[in-house]
């Protein structure tokens, strides 16, 4: 029996674990050489090894501040021009004063190293003409507190996936696709099962247990119960531990898990983790994966900032923002030019834990979300990542303001869509979401623009709407409306003196036919930010 504890929080203090600089025998150069290139592989590659030890107590993480990337301070990444110049470095620092600065690890595809260091000039004696970075620390977004949640959010539960327009027997979805998890591992789970490829990048303080955040983000993909449905629950499960027991990775171990999840035939890897810190090793590796036609996708993040966290923020990953059941941009939710799509990520159930279960919020729940809905796109269409998601992007639902725009990105997956895009005969207006497009101050109009999408396959001739704005009701009528087309109204209201909230609500007519009824009215109470008189 799951036991849902709502109280679980998922964001607490940090722990930073300050590692000692180990001292290594010295040796004569070459043996020397071998002897610690050889045991940076090693390490690289022995946390790389299939684990199938499973944990089942939460611990802690803490998130970036936004203000400023967090790194370890006593740790460099070198990034070299060609296969010569890093093995001219692993030579020099072989023969370095290990007291002062050691070799951690080695990522030979992207011709990177990671080193410890006391002494900066040691460093610099080694480090030659390499492009010095720092190991920014790499972190779940944080669970947004109360505050930076809009008071009328609509929490999902367990029914994310009919929300999505999943309806019926989706047992088979995601067969053939290899979904990887970077994450900080995963727990067993009676929703998730043990048939999964464990991978461990980075190690745990012994005696202690995986964070349970990647349990909760793999069971949104793959979840075998009722109430923690996965969107793909037939996929390929490869669970990579990038994090330690405290949710807490770097960049490096990041790059590391990508360079493992592409070589291990991994066809998407979700990445629900995110720094503000722009790195070579971790733009290369995005690099790599996409030069292999991987697909990333990441979440955008949790400090309701304009600007996506990396990798996100990567021309090239997928960046995904979250929303309510409302269909309404979740406050704390990173928006950015770039944004790609945005995806339920308010109280969706989770698993947490041995038998637990968690109402699970932010870009972390949406990143997962859009992650499986490409990967049934793909074994439904039997198309690669990058085709499934042009599938689900051409399908996607407006939000917002009509059109891409930085809190939306290309809009909302719609698995209904996706599914019957070329069934002739199929009507369905939809309210798909407001936009505060001009204010006033207090007392004076503002504007708000109401958008109605044809979500069908046909073309919707006179439609009628209501709108009622704080009490002032107004009929609009729809002539014509090609599917897929969005229709948009501004409507005048007098802007709320005291700050609150302007309550709205559109009603589409109900017609004869339409596939879905659902969303045929849309209430939301909006915040219009007073211009100074």
């Amino acid at each position: 029996m799951f036991q849902f504890d709502r109280k679980l929080i998922l964001t607490l203090a940090a722990v930073i674990l300050m590692l000692g600089i180990a001292v290594i025998r010295k040796a004569a150069p070459d043996e020397e050489t071998n002897k610690v290139v050889n045991q940076a592989r090693t390490n690289t590659t022995q946390q790389a090894q299939s684990t199938q030890s499973p944990a089942s107590q939460p611990a802690n993480f803490h998130a970036p501040d936004a203000a400023q990337a967090e790194i370890k301070l006593d740790e460099k990444i070198l990034t070299f021009t060609s296969q010569e110049e890093l093995d001219l470095f692993l030579e020099k620092i072989a023969a370095a004063d290990q007291s002062k600065i050691r070799l951690i690890g080695v990522v030979d595809k992207l011709l990177s190293a990671r080193v410890r260091f006391i002494s900066i000039d040691e460093l610099k004696k080694v480090a030659g003409d390499a492009k010095q970075d720092a190991n920014y620390l790499v972190t779940p977004p944080p669970m947004p507190p109360a505050g930076e949640i809009q008071p009328d959010a609509l929490g999902f539960g367990q029914d994310y996936l009919s929300w999505l327009g999943i309806e019926g027997d989706n047992s088979s979805w995601g067969s053939g696709v290899t979904v990887a998890v970077l994450d900080s591992g995963l727990s067993y789970h009676p929703a998730i099962g043990d048939n999964v490829q464990r991978i461990a990048i980075m190690p745990l303080t012994e005696g202690s247990t995986e964070h349970q955040h990647g349990t909760a983000v793999s069971s949104i993909i793959v979840g075998q119960s009722e109430i923690t449905p996965g969107i793909a629950p037939a996929a390929e499960l490869m669970s990579l531990r990038v994090a330690n027991e405290n949710g807490l990775s770097t960049a490096y171990h990041i790059a590391e898990g990508i360079i493992t999840a592409v070589d291990s035939g991994a066809d998407i890897i979700n990445i629900s983790m995110g720094t503000y810190g722009d790195s070579d090793i971790l733009a290369n590796a995005v690099d790599y994966a996409a030069s292999n036609d991987v697909l990333i996708v990441a979440a955008s993040g949790n400090n309701g900032l304009d600007h996506a966290a990396y990798p996100a923020a990567y021309p090239s990953v997928t960046s995904v923002g979250a929303i309510d059941a409302n269909a309404q941009h979740l406050l704390f939710s990173n928006s950015d030019p770039s944004l790609d799509f945005v995806a339920p990520g308010y109280q969706l159930n989770a698993a947490w834990s041995t038998d637990k279960l968690i109402p699970f919020t932010g870009t972390s729940a949406a990143a997962p979300v859009l992650t499986s809905i490409i990967a049934a796109t793909m074994s439904l269409y039997q198309v690669d990542a990058f085709q499934a998601q042009e599938i689900v992007s051409s399908y996607a639902n407006d939000g917002g303001l009509a059109g891409p725009n930085e809190q939306y990105g290309n809009g909302i997956p719609a698995m209904d869509r996706v599914l019957n895009g070329n069934q002739a005969g199929r009507y369905d207006p939809a309210v798909s979401g407001y936009a505060v497009v001009e204010q006033g101050a207090a007392n004076t109009p503002s504007l708000i623009q109401v958008n109605i999408q044809n979500r069908g396959t046909e073309t919707l001739i006179n439609t009628p709407i209501s709108i009622n704005a704080a009490g002032n009701e107004r009929i609009v009528n729809i002539t014509s409306l090609a599917p897929g087309e969005v229709f948009s109204y501004e409507a005048q209201v007098l802007t709320p003196a005291d700050g609150t909230y302007l309550p709205i609500t559109t009603t589409i007519a109900d017609p004869e036919i339409d596939a879905r009824l659902d969303n045929n009215s849309l209430s939301a109470n909006i915040l219009i930010n007073q211009l100074e008189e």
